[in-house]
């Protein structure tokens, strides 16, 4: 959402309606809804940083397919990634509470997740604005 608000906004849109969708949509108070945003930065800045160091080992093993440094290495990160989702979603929960946190995770699963499409895209393409 943040992307597209990005959008609007340098379109001279007024961005606050896409900014602020999750917390009217959700019924959070504003200090739940900083708390979901600064878990979900945090994931995909962690997750940004770890898809470089994937991309780079994959390379590297792709000209050393035996190299079994490269393939720790790359098993790691892999770890890593699940750990940057891992981690701030823990933290969200202890934030919110358990009750709070299990019902906000049964509304992203209803409304977010249900319409998620993933689409595979070609190695090196750009990252997409999002969206629908």
């Amino acid at each position: 959402m943040d992307r597209a608000a990005d959008s609007a906004r340098a379109a001279g849109k007024n961005d606050a309606p896409l900014r602020n969708y999750f917390q009217g949509a959700f019924g959070l108070d504003p200090a739940e809804f900083q708390r979901l945003l600064a878990a979900a930065r945090l994931c995909a800045s962690l997750r940004e940083r770890n898809r470089q160091s994937i991309g780079q080992t994959v390379q590297a093993l792709r000209l050393s397919p035996q190299d079994a440094q490269l393939r720790s290495r790359l098993e790691q990160l892999h770890r890593d990634n699940q750990a940057a989702v891992l981690g701030p979603v823990e933290q969200l929960r202890a934030e919110l509470g358990p009750r709070r946190f299990a019902w906000l995770d049964q509304q992203v699963r209803r409304h977010v997740a249900a319409n998620l499409k993933i689409y595979r895209k070609r190695a090196g393409a750009p990252t997409g604005p999002g969206g629908r």
